[in-house]
């Protein structure tokens, strides 16, 4: 597969195989919105009553995270879902920024769960 993948990615496919597995993934929705995301990876607060679930609603306060922040999150979100795309690992939905999502294939379920399994293997 080449390189492998980088920290960004492997959080993006364990919160994807978190959702399936806690069954808040329904038959034909995201795995994981970008949301949840900037949420759980880059701690972005979230605006009062939002659901990082729920697409259809604004989440964030670009200006209480910082013009700056929010845009170089979104490129980088952008680009390892794009990339684990280009790997068949999942495929995308949705539109742009905070309310698009993501679905893992059968190779990105198979590559989420050797990850899970491995984070709770012992050293």
């Amino acid at each position: 597969m080449g390189r492998g993948l980088s920290p960004l990615q492997r959080r993006i496919l364990q919160l994807a195989h978190d959702n399936r597995e806690a069954g808040r993934s329904k038959r034909g929705t995201a795995d994981v919105y970008t949301a949840e995301v900037f949420a759980m990876v880059y701690g972005f607060p979230t605006l009062p009553g939002a659901d990082v679930r729920d697409p259809s609603r604004q989440t964030f306060s670009r200006e209480e995270i910082g013009t700056k922040a929010y845009d170089t999150a979104a490129a980088a979100v952008s680009r390892a879902l794009r990339r684990l795309e280009e790997r068949g690992l999942l495929t995308r939905q949705g539109g742009a920024g905070a309310g698009a999502g993501a679905r893992l294939t059968k190779a990105g379920r198979q590559e989420a769960a050797t990850l899970a399994a491995a984070s709770t293997t012992p050293t």
